[in-house]
């Protein structure tokens, strides 16, 4: 059975402390500490002398609560909110968590869900907008701190994992791992702006660059793979393990670039040159059997030349063979030149 206060219930100073009624007759505030119950809405008011402060709001339906003012409740066992989000729709609304400290980024420290925070290795710097993984003063937009694997991306199922770097929020770059190209899984560097594949690495240990590559030059004036220009000369160093000093480098029939040092050698230190042979003794050692032929269009077929009197020219030949044919295509001389 409920009951309703209906009459004025006096205090000591004989001014009203206790009024009851629906919130549509809630009298004019001016006596102080006065409290005014609203049986309908089911909230609790003091008169401040010059307005009524909320001080309890149980809100409407079956009781729960459903707001909690600046002016409402104190508590230290907490405020447990089951069943229903905690919804703050004023503009003005904040949420104070006690133990957190600036540049704090929360997360569920739990299972049970309680919320926690690890100003060491995750950080927000709010002043300059940056994000920390791993420390607390990043200097980037994202700082990443750790050893080992610092990022992963990952395309999901047979999808490509692409690094893109913009411009303006454009695309102009990606890098990353293609699934589908020349090789299952390459490691590629893509040109947006033109749409193509400017680098490959095979994971068969091929590097493919399809376009040419030129370093020090935006013009380049062939269509050879691999440019290299400086201010002064053109210039091009190209590194092989494989090669030893000496190597003398051709081409195979599919464009290989290979050397064959036991029949076909320079001797740097002498300036010397052996063909089918490692070891030549003069400028020109020729080592073989069968003809020695030299056929040309022009005059002047060969000039050898030295200083002294040595041997130029070395023919080691089965005895009766042939030691060298100098040929033309017209009536023209053909000779070698001893100067």
């Amino acid at each position: 059975m409920a009951i309703r206060l209906i009459n004025y219930v006096n205090n000591q100073l004989a001014s009203p402390s206790l009024y009851a009624d629906t919130y549509a007759n809630i009298p004019a505030y001016g006596q102080i500490g006065r409290l005014f119950v609203s049986y309908d809405t089911k909230q609790i008011y003091r008169d401040e002398g010059n307005a009524w402060n909320l001080i309890s709001d149980a809100g409407s339906g079956s009781g729960n609560l459903q707001t909690v003012t600046g002016n409402g409740n104190t508590t230290t066992f907490g405020i447990f909110i089951t069943g229903n989000d905690l919804n703050l729709t004023n503009s003005s609304s904040k949420i104070y968590v006690k133990g957190l400290t600036l540049g704090s980024i929360l997360f569920s420290s739990d299972s049970s869900g309680q919320i926690g925070q690890d100003n060491a290795t995750f950080f927000w710097d709010n002043t300059n907008k940056r994000l920390g993984i791993g420390t607390n003063t990043p200097s980037a937009k994202l700082d990443v701190h750790s050893t080992g694997i610092n990022a992963t991306f990952n395309g999901t199922s047979t999808n490509n994992a692409f690094l893109v770097y913009q411009s303006a929020g454009t695309s102009k770059w990606y890098s990353g791992n293609l699934v589908s190209g020349a090789v299952a899984n390459d490691y590629v560097i893509y040109d947006a702006v033109n749409s193509q594949y400017r680098f490959y690495v095979h994971n068969t240990g091929v590097i493919n660059m399809p376009n040419s590559v030129i370093i020090g030059s935006t013009t380049p004036t062939s269509s050879y793979g691999f440019d290299v220009y400086t201010s002064a000369y053109f210039r091009s160093n190209i590194y092989n393990l494989n090669y030893t000093a000496g190597s003398v480098l051709f081409a195979t029939t599919s464009g290989l670039i290979s050397q064959d040092n036991a029949t076909f050698f320079w001797d740097t230190t002498n300036k010397r040159l052996g063909i089918g042979n490692a070891a030549p003794t003069v400028a020109l050692d020729v080592t073989g059997s069968g003809r020695f032929t030299s056929t040309l269009l022009v005059s002047g077929a060969a000039t050898f030349s030295s200083s002294v009197t040595a041997v130029n020219l070395i023919a080691n030949l089965p005895l009766g063979g042939v030691v060298g044919s100098f040929g033309s295509s017209a009536a023209t001389n053909t000779y070698i030149k001893y100067v």
